[in-house]
C-alpha cells in the first residue's frame, strides 16, 4: 500500500496535444485545456486561469462504485489512472489497484489516492475471489471459478446466469437443470 504528498505549489502535466489545444492534468485531480503555441510565460499564465473540463462519471460494469473518466479527442482516460502515471514512480498502473481514501470517485487529488498490489487489495478486502456454487436437480454440488465457465457449462448466456445471481430475474432457464445457484467467497469455499 502506498499513499502521496501534495507538494505545495500544483503541479501540471502534459497529456494530449491537439491542432488547437493542449490538455493538462494537475496533481489536484483536474483537467484542463489551453491553446496550442503559446509561449512560456503565456503558457504558465493560461494553466492558472484556464477552466477545468469536467470528468465525467462512469459507471464501470457492474460495480457499484463509479469512476471518473476523461474524454479527450477520441481517448477515454480514467482520472485516478492518469494522476498517479503523471506523479508518481508508477508510469504503469496496470498491476495495481487505485482506491480513494475518502471514497469519493470525484475527489481524485494525488493526496486522496492509495495504491494497492493485487495481493495487498485482496488482503483488504477490496478483491474478492468469487465462486459459484450450483447444485443440480441430480444432487451433486459442482463448484464454477468464473461466471463464463459456469455459463458454458450450463449452456446459458453470461448476462442472464448474472442476473439470476442477483435476483433481477426469477425464471430462468436454469430451472430445468439446476435445483440452486449462489456466489460463494474464498473464504467460505476454500
Amino acid at each position: 500500500m502506498e499513499s502521496f504528498c501534495l507538494s505545495s505549489k500544483t503541479a501540471y502535466q502534459l497529456i494530449y496535444r491537439s491542432r488547437k489545444r493542449d490538455w493538462y492534468v494537475t496533481d489536484r485531480g483536474k483537467v484542463l485545456s489551453i491553446p496550442t503555441g503559446l509561449g512560456e510565460k503565456e503558457r504558465g499564465r493560461a494553466l492558472t486561469a484556464a477552466p477545468f473540463k469536467n470528468p465525467r462519471r462512469k459507471r464501470i460494469g457492474q460495480k457499484p462504485g463509479a469512476m471518473m473518466v476523461v474524454d479527450i479527442g477520441n481517448r477515454h482516460w480514467s482520472l485516478k489512472a492518469l494522476v498517479v502515471s503523471c506523479f508518481t514512480k508508477h508510469k504503469s498502473v496496470e498491476p495495481y489497484r487505485i482506491q480513494h481514501k475518502d471514497g469519493n470517485p470525484a475527489n481524485c487529488s494525488l493526496n486522496n489516492l492509495i495504491l494497492y498490489t493485487a495481493e495487498e487489495a485482496r488482503e483488504a478486502g477490496l478483491m474478492r475471489k468469487w465462486k459459484i456454487e450450483a447444485r443440480m436437480k441430480d444432487g451433486t454440488t459442482v463448484i464454477f471459478k468464473t461466471l463464463g465457465q459456469c455459463a458454458k457449462e450450463l449452456y446459458c448466456d453470461r448476462s442472464t446466469l448474472y442476473d439470476y445471481l442477483h435476483g433481477k430475474v426469477r425464471d430462468s432457464c436454469l430451472n430445468g437443470r439446476v435445483e440452486s445457484i449462489r456466489k460463494v467467497t474464498e473464504d467460505e469455499h476454500g
